[in-house]
């Protein structure tokens, strides 16, 4: 395959644990949605003058059990298979990185610098283990979030269109502000690639440096390239900071919202009404905060496959390029050379000053 998926590659290792953990999210998301009509059904037959002392009995094992099963056993089991999935990812990786560095060929060895393998093998390999921890999020809390609504829909009525308004207004803005972290997440990375470059080329030429006292211009370089990533971290840091608030703000706002609506449209405002309602709204809450985190950590994780992937498909020596021939001790000591090919790097193409 001229263009190899690496993505593809790894999913294919992977994809009993990606199934099976997939599997057990959902499933863990459908007893997380069956606690708040337990809770619902116990305020009901507490409401009851005549209830039975064993159905209630029944209804508070079975939302102990459920929230028992899902929160205790299945959520942290799944959580530990992705976890090592994302382990064996970045451990996998890093081997192959490793391996490539040793079988690059000279015409391509220039393309790369040690600093951008360093950063591939720290940085870039690490982002998977997250991509891996939060990837089923992305189809999951849709599905999550639009059954939590249905189920809004047949508790409160229509009171639940202006809190999904508010839902659906925060959306694109959200939307815009990942946009921008993406975009700076990408100027960060070739900034920290250039910096670490200098810095392994300031390390290697330190004796020419001390005896020309070439300390305080390479210094300055460095300060240079420092102060610029700095800033590109701070703008990154503020740019999070307002996806932050924006995801713990907005399930706030639809809940404010919510209440307001039920109590001045004047239909049920009884307590087995509020708490199912407040009940799935903060159950609604997480999923919407973490989704964008999982979009962002889901694309930087496909950045890093790229990058990874480019410097995998550098060309690599041939296996022919050196052999060892059996000579007679007494044979006279002659070189033959035969089917040899000689490469030599291409000269740095120098770029015009704008």
């Amino acid at each position: 395959n001229p263009k190899p998926s690496l993505f593809w590659a790894l999913f294919m290792t992977f994809y009993r644990e990606a199934f099976t953990t997939g599997f057990m999210n959902a499933l863990a998301n459908l007893f997380q949605l069956c606690s708040p009509l337990l809770i619902q059904a116990l305020l009901s037959w507490l409401q009851k003058d005549d209830g039975s002392i064993g159905e209630g009995v029944v209804l508070a094992i079975c939302l102990f059990g459920i929230c028992f099963i899902g929160q205790v056993i299945i959520s942290p089991q799944s959580f530990m298979t992705l976890y090592r999935v994302g382990m064996d990812c970045r451990t996998v990786l890093n081997a192959r990185i490793y391996e490539k560095a040793l079988l690059v060929s000279n015409a391509d060895r220039n393309k790369v610098s040690t600093g951008e393998v360093v950063n591939l093998m720290s940085a870039d390999s690490e982002k998977l283990v997250f991509m891996c921890l939060l990837g089923h999020s992305i189809w999951l809390t849709p599905i999550f979030v639009g059954f939590a609504i249905y189920l809004l829909v047949s508790v409160v009525g229509i009171a639940i269109l202006p809190s999904l308004a508010v839902l659906f207004l925060s959306a694109p803005i959200q939307g815009i502000v990942i946009k921008k972290q993406q975009a700076l997440q990408k100027a960060v990375m070739k900034t920290s690639d250039a910096r670490v470059k200098l810095v392994n080329e300031v390390l290697q030429g330190i004796r020419v440096c001390k005896y020309y006292n070439w300390e305080g211009a390479f210094e300055k370089r460095l300060m240079e390239a420092r102060a610029i990533e700095v800033k590109l971290l701070k703008r990154l840091a503020q740019v999070q900071a307002l996806n932050n608030t924006l995801m713990n703000a907005t399930p706030m706002l639809m809940l404010v919202t919510l209440i307001l609506c039920v109590y001045l449209s004047n239909d049920d405002f009884s307590p087995e009404t509020i708490f199912v309602a407040v009940a799935l709204l903060q159950m609604i809450r997480f999923p919407l905060i973490m989704i964008p985190m999982a979009i962002g950590m889901v694309v930087m994780g496909m950045i890093s496959l790229k990058r990874i992937s480019a410097y995998l498909m550098l060309e690599e020596q041939s296996d022919d390029t050196a052999s060892l021939l059996e000579i007679a001790p007494n044979a006279v000591g002659t070189i033959t050379v035969a089917r040899m090919v000689f490469a030599w790097p291409p000269a740095p193409e120098k770029k015009e000053k704008k």
